[in-house]
């Protein structure tokens, strides 16, 4: 991984705030309305912590849908506390 790849950006703490806060699956664009970010913003950051472990996805037709993993503290425990930890230094995004 990159040091780009393992930094925390105030978009993707958003777009991981809104997933795990909301409890359900949300598409991209409902990331991206809820965080405040461009959809394809959305898409990139989704995409990222389904690669890291901390989101799970669902391919529907025609989008895709994520939700925050049951397995993230187990599968995605590095980028969790990265995330977990910029959330604590920054009050939530």
């Amino acid at each position: 991984m990159t040091s780009e790849e393992t930094q925390v950006s105030a978009q993707l703490l958003r777009a991981f705030l809104v997933v795990r806060n909301s409890g359900k699956w949300l598409s991209a664009n409902e990331v991206a309305k809820a965080a405040k970010v461009a959809p394809r913003t959305a898409r990139m950051h989704c995409k990222r912590l389904v690669d890291a472990g901390v989101f799970d996805e669902v391919r529907l037709h025609p989008s895709h849908r994520y939700s925050f993993s049951t397995k993230a503290k187990k599968v995605g425990a590095d980028m969790l506390g990265k995330l977990e930890l910029a959330e604590t230094v920054t009050g939530g995004a």
